[in-house]
């Protein structure tokens, strides 16, 4: 029970805490500029600006129920894994790519 307490005040914190940053750091100071610096051009880009939005938030919602649903030992090793593979695919691209 207490594992379980301490993983939900891990996840409602650092939501806590992505809130606030989105908050400040986006729609505070960066939001207003990247709305007036590509003046009209930024209307013809609604439709493609509405599905983005949609789509993270319900990115957002999923995500959040399989999160809750998983143990902490479940989601340790899926975030392991990925890392695990997200450093694979660096090191091939790396390689198969060469010196810059």
């Amino acid at each position: 029970m207490f594992n379980a307490a301490l993983f939900l005040i891990a996840i409602f914190s650092g939501a806590a805490a992505s809130v606030v940053g989105f908050g400040i750091g986006s729609l505070l100071t960066r939001t207003p500029v990247y709305l007036w610096a590509p003046g009209p051009r930024l209307t013809e880009l609604w439709v493609p600006i509405g599905i983005a939005a949609a789509g993270v938030l319900a990115g957002t919602i999923i995500g959040e129920r399989i999160l809750l649903g998983l143990s902490p030992n479940r989601f340790a090793r899926i975030v392991g894994g990925a890392i695990g593979v997200l450093g694979l695919w660096l090191i091939y691209t790396a390689l198969a790519t060469g010196p810059s």
